[in-house]
């Protein structure tokens, strides 16, 4: 499989769909026959000494992604095969081994896997992924114009909110779960975003003018 996931690395889209195609098909078989498991422990394999520096196949599609943004939809069916049944474990196991340090990168890469992983799979991403992790309240902290994050991460997590807020609106609207500041969900993420459009940044305050008329469609 190592040998196989060198067609990601390729200049030219045509090849890494190929070959995103043929690790779709290997770990739908391998799912069919109970090795899940297996797979996953490949995929999800961080570059090490032992493994020449090199990693899985999770490394090699973050690498493909960055070249070929066009093949999202492919990835999230591969990570549905691999997380099936555990969709608890992606964010920290992207944060904590794949991407860290770098908190905008990982809410862009959840932005753009999310509306597929959730057209997919939606109960269960919905459930463990969104409603089970305390993810929610992480954007809206990094999001909080008062907070010292950088404008990049405040973007990266108004987007992802948005994002979210549009494909679930009942773990936004939900006014029964409080937050530290004993403030709903709902309450403080309206004024997240109001305080957002009045923030120094113009960019910052375009952006999520946008992202409030996206979410009036």
């Amino acid at each position: 499989m190592s040998a196989l996931k060198c067609g990601f690395y390729s200049e030219y889209f045509t090849v890494s769909d190929l070959a995103f195609k043929l690790f779709s098909k290997i770990s739908t078989d391998l799912n069919s026959f109970g090795y899940q498991k297996v797979f996953a422990r490949w995929y999800l394999q961080v570059p090490e000494q032992d493994n020449g520096k090199l990693g899985g196949g999770l490394e090699a599609t973050l690498f493909m992604l960055d070249k070929h943004s066009q093949i999202v939809e492919s990835v999230a069916l591969l990570i549905i095969s691999t997380f099936h049944g555990s969709f608890e474990l992606l964010i920290p196991e992207i944060k904590e081994n794949h991407i860290k340090d770098n908190l905008p990168k990982v809410y862009t890469l959840l932005n753009d896997l999310l509306p597929f992983l959730h057209k997919h799979h939606r109960a269960e991403v919905a459930e463990k992924l969104l409603r089970g992790s305390s993810l929610i309240e992480e954007l809206l902290t990094h999001a909080d114009t008062n907070k010292n994050s950088e404008n990049l991460l405040k973007a990266a997590a108004l987007s992802l909110l948005a994002e979210i807020w549009s494909l679930e609106p009942a773990l936004i609207s939900d006014d029964t779960k409080k937050t530290n500041n004993g403030l709903s969900i709902l309450e403080l993420t309206l004024k997240v975003f109001k305080n957002t459009c009045k923030f120094s940044s113009k960019g910052l305050k375009l952006s999520t003018l946008g992202l409030m008329f996206k979410l009036l469609d």
